[in-house]
């Protein structure tokens, strides 16, 4: 699968409209049509457009200075589109030989008039741009070849696995009502087993505590966090977007206040959080628990291959 969608446009300008003002509609209704297409699409139009943009640069960033022959009159419009739509004539950046370049041979005369468009920004990923001079899809009109490098991009789900919040038993609050909640509905059953007292318990955390969202992000130390800091963090978002929306004296003001408050909880949540941590590092069994910590930090650390 390549990162952006193709499109690929193809026109005879000199054949299907003739001259004059139906040229000129053509290209309008071309026009309309590149509206439609999201700007982030990989967008090409290929076709005979009848017109010479010449030979030599046109000083724009449309052509190259690899083309054929002299200019005329119908490149005014070919140029005007490509600058409207960022587009670039492929043909003209690179340099071959006359015959690689010719597309139309007629009356013992070459010139060019069939051109391959691409966005700009994709020249990067052209490696070659070349006629076929023995290779006719329409009388006098040769192949014209265009090399093109697709990036490869392996999408991946975006779906992680929804988690328990069981870190949230570290506050007091959530302590109390997860354990009154549990010997409310133990209290409820006949059969006091394993497979019961399990199901109680992970059902009331998932009440109680609530469930991740499963999106997959940045990954982030969250066992400090705490209802405060949530509470807080969200308080500076909502300020965030009042400041985005508008910018005043007043909404800065309050913005920064937020911001600084945010901060102070974090602070202290990660302060309270290590002191308890380290507290319970003492003992046989804290020793333990720094042994698992230590390996489980040591296994984030390590490259996967």
């Amino acid at each position: 699968m390549v990162d952006r969608t193709v499109v690929i446009a193809t026109l005879n300008v000199g054949t299907m409209t003739g001259r004059g003002r139906e040229v000129v509609d053509v290209m309008e209704q071309l026009r309309d049509v590149m509206l439609k297409i999201p700007d982030a699409e990989v967008t090409w139009v290929a076709g005979d457009f009848n017109g010479h943009v010449g030979e030599g640069s046109l000083d724009t960033e449309v052509t190259g200075k690899y083309g054929v022959g002299i200019r005329n009159e119908g490149v005014d419009k070919i140029v005007d589109f490509a600058t409207a739509k960022s587009m670039a004539v492929v043909n003209t950046y690179f340099q071959k030989r006359l015959t690689r370049r010719a597309t139309y041979t007629s009356g013992g005369q070459s010139t060019q008039v069939d051109y391959i468009m691409c966005k700009r920004r994709e020249l990067k990923t052209i490696q070659d741009c070349y006629v076929l001079p023995k290779e006719a899809v329409a009388k006098q009109h040769k192949l014209v070849v265009c090399k093109v490098k697709m990036k490869q991009q392996i999408k991946r789900s975006e779906c992680g696995t929804e988690k328990t919040r069981w870190w949230k038993l570290n506050e007091e609050e959530h302590q109390n009502k997860f354990v009154q909640e549990v010997e409310r509905k133990l209290d409820k059953e006949e059969r006091k087993e394993w497979s019961t007292l399990s199901g109680v318990v992970r059902e009331t955390a998932v009440e109680v505590l609530g469930r991740t969202s499963g999106r997959k992000g940045k990954k982030e130390e969250t066992w400090w966090w705490n209802t405060e800091v949530q509470d807080a963090i969200r308080a500076k978002r909502e300020k965030k977007k009042e400041r985005d929306l508008n910018r005043c004296e007043e909404t800065i003001v309050a913005f920064k206040e937020a911001n600084k408050k945010a901060k102070r909880e974090v602070a202290k949540a990660k302060s309270k959080a290590y002191e308890e941590l380290y507290s319970s590092l003492d003992g046989q069994d804290g020793q333990r628990k720094a042994i698992r910590i230590a390996k489980q930090k040591h296994k984030e650390a390590q490259d996967v291959y």
